[in-house]
């Protein structure tokens, strides 16, 4: 897959791209399964989580082919050589599994009688939380 010159500027100015079905969805899947075993068997240590949220969750398939196959067995790596120069990155040998699970939001303390702040309720903060797009 080459990039447009639209695309290669779009990276420089912005430090990421788009690209709807780079990865199949076959390799997706297999990464997905992977992922959700590690979870559902493995587990995490909750005294961990700070450190997992820094470096990488489900730390023994980092280096498995369903995870280094999102890169190895995708059109990305034609991206990348058409962004950094041909071979000059050699194949993908482990990947960071970064999660990011959804989390109470933050309450502020009710406001006291003598205070003119508008406060949001817990329901409208609750309510603003919408999905974000997931960029792989």
């Amino acid at each position: 897959m080459l990039l447009s010159n639209q695309q290669k500027r779009d990276f420089y100015d912005n430090g990421y791209l788009c690209l709807p079905n780079a990865v199949s969805s076959t390799v997706v899947d297999s990464a997905l399964r992977s992922i959700n075993h590690s979870l559902g068997e493995e587990g995490m240590n909750k005294e961990e989580l700070p450190t997992l949220r820094a470096q990488s969750y489900c730390r023994e398939i980092r280096e498995s082919p369903s995870i280094t196959n999102l890169i190895n067995q995708s059109q990305l790596i034609g991206v990348m050589d058409d962004l950094l120069g041909v071979d000059n990155l050699g194949p993908i040998k482990s990947g960071q599994i970064a999660l990011r699970f959804p989390r109470f939001p933050r309450l502020r303390p009710e406001p006291s009688e003598d205070s003119e702040e508008n406060e949001e309720s817990e329901e409208s903060i609750l309510r603003t939380s919408e999905p974000k797009n997931i960029y792989i």
